[in-house]
């Protein structure tokens, strides 16, 4: 008798529409985090899924170079050629990032960049190659030297700042 008055109390006060909202909203929840770790998830892609610009970046930098391996998490892509250099692209191809394992970047790269940049690059240190390149989400460039000087330039290509 009085177990089955507890259990009735306790049936009844858990399924209170306050308790089946938070139920639901529990479940939205879960389902959300669950969207977010399946998206950002990686794949390899073939080099031809790749966005064209990227496409046409590596092929006109990199004549000749083979591709390995590429992936997307569909933000963003990340190629890496046959020496071990990273590039990675912005999900509509703008490049991002690039680090030169054991070669240097292009100078051809820098053409494509704020004309600040090349210009101050030819000036200052011109036998001194790059090794890292990355554009930050503001637009801004660092850009690191093989002598690891690091360099930062804001979107117009005017340095902000020099390292050592």
């Amino acid at each position: 008798w009085m177990w089955n008055s507890i259990r009735r109390a306790l049936s009844s006060a858990l399924m209170t529409d306050d308790f089946r909202m938070k139920n639901r909203i529990f479940q939205v929840l879960a389902a959300c985090v669950a969207l977010f770790f399946l998206n950002s998830c990686d794949s390899a892609i073939p080099f031809e899924s790749l966005p064209q610009n990227a496409r046409d970046f590596i092929t006109s930098n990199f004549p000749g170079v083979t591709v390995p391996f590429a992936k997307t998490d569909f933000l963003e892509y990340e190629v890496r050629l046959m020496d071990g250099s990273e590039i990675e692209f912005k999900k509509d191809g703008e490049l991002k990032k690039m680090d030169m394992e054991d070669s240097i970047i292009p100078s051809a790269v820098f053409a494509e960049l704020p004309e600040g940049i090349s210009s101050y690059l030819e000036s200052t240190f011109p036998d001194i190659p790059a090794e890292k390149l990355e554009r930050t989400i503001f637009g801004s460039y660092k850009i690191e030297l093989v002598n690891d000087v690091e360099l930062k330039f804001n979107s117009k290509g005017v340095l902000k700042s020099c390292s050592f």
